[in-house]
């Protein structure tokens, strides 16, 4: 059991749509500093900052799975069971929304190598926190960190990473030549329509006792995907991240792996 029953946290569904409201707005995003200077960052710069990414939505059909796995029968769970379908590429792995975003990375010259070996450790020790407290703890609490920390929250912030990358003059020279099938799922109306019937199905599940719990997890998913996004926007690089006192950075996981048509 969480600590999701401080009486700070929401007791209502209005209550916990008008503590999340703020995230959930897109010119909130566009309006975010670092999410502008996408805009104009060079080459180097938005490779740095777009690999990052790559390893969250990786990490996300994983967990979506494992949340689905611990969620009671309901139209929640079975919807949540169609996005894991989406996102593993209705029967076409190569159209895994991973391996989606793999190709418009290699576009922008990122090498195959680089995309399992440039993950920012402190990246990648965020999304393996998640996934334990995914486990650990109850599954509104996993409602709220991947249901709504992912299919809502990062579908307004990826709306407004794309907004601002479309103005970039390297993104508009090498236009045509990109891959953009991720980024014309992620920042469309159609995932706009997943948000909103999520939060229908939660509707459905929330109760006066497990609401507190979804707004914990929601306020964890909240934190960890703001961090995770302040380290991709720091520009580091993996072999710049192992600290002096000799630390190697985290195993790449299974979740991590490029798509290859051999497997």
């Amino acid at each position: 059991m969480t600590s999701a029953a401080s009486p700070s946290l929401p007791r209502t569904m209005p209550e916990f749509w008008e503590m999340a409201s703020g995230a959930w707005s897109t010119a909130t995003h566009l309006a975010d500093r670092n999410v502008q200077a996408l805009a104009h960052a060079d080459l180097p710069r938005l490779r740095a900052v777009l690999i990052q990414y790559r390893w969250f939505t990786s990490y996300f059909t994983g967990d979506l799975a494992l949340l689905i796995y611990k969620l009671p029968p309901s139209s929640l769970r079975t919807l949540l069971g169609h996005f894991v379908a989406e996102e593993l590429g209705m029967n076409d792995p190569a159209q895994a929304h991973p391996a989606m975003y793999d190709r418009f990375l290699l576009g922008l010259g990122v090498s195959p190598d680089q995309l399992e070996t440039e993950a920012d450790p402190r990246n990648l020790a965020l999304l393996a926190q998640m996934r334990e407290k995914l486990l650990s703890q109850s599954y509104m609490y996993g409602v709220g960190l991947r249901g709504m920390g992912a299919e809502c929250l990062c579908q307004v912030y990826l709306e407004a990473v794309h907004h601002h990358l479309l103005k970039n003059p390297e993104i508009v020279q090498r236009r045509k030549s990109l891959d953009w099938t991720f980024w014309d799922i992620h920042a469309s109306e159609a995932d706009q329509m997943h948000g909103e019937m999520t939060r229908k199905y939660i509707e459905r599940l929330a109760t006066e006792d497990n609401i507190p719990e979804l707004a914990a997890g929601y306020l964890e998913a909240e934190r960890t995907f703001m961090q995770f996004w302040a380290h991709a926007y720091e520009g580091s690089q993996r072999a710049a991240q192992v600290h002096s006192s000799g630390d190697r950075a985290p195993a790449i996981p299974l979740d991590g792996l490029v798509y290859s048509a051999a497997r």
